[in-house]
């Protein structure tokens, strides 16, 4: 069986993507900007941190998404792509299904492709940049098989809840 995780290439993404993260409690953020801010203004004002998900919690997510085995599969707030390594990772495993992503910051977005395609995962992934609440409802009136075809996901994010 195939273990995507065990490749080279992605635990070599994984494990400079955590080192980096690790530089997140030193980043000095503009309360102003964070406290009072638009939504885009804090993505913006955050392109620099990682946020990422533990080891154990991405190894959580692959083996939910290995024993569900979902064709989509829908993260909010990709930031680098450590959390969205170990979904594609699992989706490529179970050899079905897509992974759709949305991030704000546009430093991220780039970033998370580059990682992703390093990682040779690129291909089961797409990531949807701005905010979800407009992306996703965009993205639903595509005619494309997207993870905004569920009214349910559609009007969550739609009216913020």
């Amino acid at each position: 069986m195939t273990i995507t995780l065990h490749e080279t290439r992605v635990r070599s993404v994984l494990d400079r993507l955590f080192g980096a993260a690790g530089a997140d409690d030193n980043f000095d953020a503009p309360r102003d900007v964070v406290r009072t801010g638009s939504a885009q203004e804090r993505a913006d004002a955050l392109a620099g941190v990682y946020m990422p998900i533990s080891a154990r919690g991405g190894e959580l997510l692959y083996g939910l998404v290995r024993s569900g085995r979902p064709e989509t599969v829908v993260e909010f707030g990709t930031s680098f792509g450590i959390s969205t390594l170990y979904l594609a990772a699992a989706v490529a495993d179970n050899g079905r299904g897509h992974v759709y992503g949305t991030e704000m910051s546009a430093v991220k977005v780039a970033a998370a492709r580059k990682n992703l395609d390093e990682a040779g995962l690129g291909g089961v992934v797409t990531i949807l940049p701005g905010d979800a609440r407009q992306t996703g409802t965009s993205a639903s009136r595509s005619p494309s098989r997207t993870a905004w075809r569920s009214a349910a996901v559609r009007e969550r994010i739609t009216h913020g809840s």
